[in-house]
């Protein structure tokens, strides 16, 4: 087969949510209190990436970074961040003219800041939101949907997301789909179809 595109998953392949698992995990612990885990979680998230921009932010992170810098810390509080080497990927499959595009169940207030912060996503040549659809992965609707978005057929299309279900579904449509565990895995499976990566020889 001839690849002719390749389909992100951009909640994770773009960023590194560990923050909101955290927070989540924290907060569960009141819920006896009426604290809803869900609400807190999406409040603070909402928040957080329309406020912070990280050319205008970058002094107030070193700030953070110098007094949360610890292991303690790091393991309970993280900003989030381009998995490392993700951007990378993407900017080789971009420098050998690939298609790519992005498929996201994150809110849909969440793409502008998403867009600014992270460059690599000038990329994309069409991201599907979820929320605009008014549907979600792995829900067989939102594939049928990207289908008839993306200019290629399924079997040309290789999409990675780091959610089993979500691969599945997207399987059992008739696209191409790996588990999204690191830019290892990432590389690897671009790798083996024979699309640019960054994988060592």
């Amino acid at each position: 087969r001839v690849f002719a595109s390749a389909w992100f998953d951009t909640h994770k392949l773009a960023l590194d949510m560990t923050i909101l698992r955290k927070l989540a995990a924290f907060v569960g612990r009141f819920q006896g209190a009426g604290v809803s885990v869900a609400d807190t979680v999406n409040q603070f998230a909402t928040n957080f990436y329309m406020q912070l921009d990280f050319r205008d932010e970058a002094a107030n992170l070193r700030t953070f970074n110098n007094n949360f810098g610890s292991s303690f810390w790091g393991a309970v509080v993280s900003f989030p961040r381009p998995v490392d080497g993700t951007a990378e990927v993407m900017d080789a499959l971009a420098g050998q003219g690939v298609p790519q595009y992005a498929l996201t169940n994150m809110p849909a207030e969440w793409m502008e800041p998403v867009n600014r912060l992270y460059p690599s996503m000038r990329h994309m040549r069409d991201v599907i939101v979820s929320a605009h659809e008014g549907v979600i992965k792995p829900d067989r609707k939102i594939y049928e949907i990207t289908a008839a978005r993306l200019p290629h057929e399924p079997g040309e299309v290789l999409f990675f997301d780091d959610r089993e279900s979500n691969v599945l579904a997207a399987r059992d449509f008739g696209f191409d789909a790996e588990i999204f565990t690191g830019a290892d895995s990432l590389n690897t499976a671009l790798a083996s179809r024979g699309l640019p990566s960054l994988a060592r020889v």
